[in-house]
């Protein structure tokens, strides 16, 4: 089974866009610790939160679920393999 690993996904988001988990929590309108229970997986993401990450940073929605989708958007080249 393939593990989905969204939390580091997101955290990989915030930290190529220079966001801290704050800025994210604003933007998202949620509150700072349900931002971080998601970049911690401690909560599912819902979709409609990954659409607006998505819709915020022009990325698609499977780039916020998938690794490699993420990656292959932001020129990640080396870190495919990871």
């Amino acid at each position: 089974m393939i593990k989905i690993n969204v939390g580091k996904n997101l955290e990989i988001i915030r930290e190529h866009f220079n966001k801290s988990q704050t800025e994210m929590s604003n933007m998202l309108e949620i509150s700072l610790q349900r931002y971080n229970n998601y970049e911690k997986e401690r909560r599912r993401l819902p979709v409609e939160i990954a659409k607006k990450i998505s819709e915020e940073f022009s990325l698609s929605l499977e780039a916020v679920f998938f690794a490699n989708e993420l990656f292959e958007l932001l020129n990640f080249e080396d870190q495919k393999s990871a």
